[in-house]
């Protein structure tokens, strides 16, 4: 069994769709519906909550992941 930790940044402009998209896979349904104006407005609610990641002109988004592989007794 081995495991393997990841870990980076990922810079995000500020008024990216990056949020938007990021909805878009966990709810797509709801966000496919969505007006552009309630689209807009999705974006700076996910970008109010998101504050703490705000640097300037950037959010700064961690991304953390685990793979882990191994084989069963045959």
């Amino acid at each position: 069994m081995t495991e393997q930790h990841f870990a980076y940044e990922r810079t995000i402009p500020t008024g990216d769709n990056y949020f938007c998209h990021a909805a878009a896979r966990i709810i797509p349904q709801r966000v496919a519906s969505l007006t552009e104006e309630d689209r807009s407005a999705l974006l700076a609610a996910i970008e109010a909550a998101s504050a703490a990641l705000h640097h300037g002109d950037y959010f700064r988004i961690p991304i953390v992941g685990r793979l882990a592989a191994g084989m069963a007794p045959i």
